[in-house]
């Protein structure tokens, strides 16, 4: 009781995404050794306001990489219409 967890940030929502307040997560483990994350945001019954569902995958090993290499740039990146 009372300890402060950390953490570390892995990724970012940014354009071309639209962003939104989520509050739901759900984490599954794949086959290859990567996790698929699931986000949700909801429009809590706002006309103005929409539910958003993302679905990404995340490979642990690529995070290690980009660590022991930062200067090489990420797979999202090198998708044509990804910055």
């Amino acid at each position: 009781e009372g300890e402060v967890w950390s953490g570390e940030t892995l990724g970012e929502l940014a354009d071309p995404l639209p962003t939104d307040n989520f509050e739901g997560l759900a984490v599954r483990s794949r086959e290859d050794g990567a996790l698929t994350v699931w986000i949700i945001s909801d429009d809590n019954n706002g006309a103005l306001q929409r539910t958003l569902v993302y679905r990404l995958r995340w490979d642990p090993s690529d995070t290690q990489k980009a660590r022991e290499n930062p200067a090489r740039p990420s797979k999202i990146d090198d998708r044509p219409g990804w910055g």
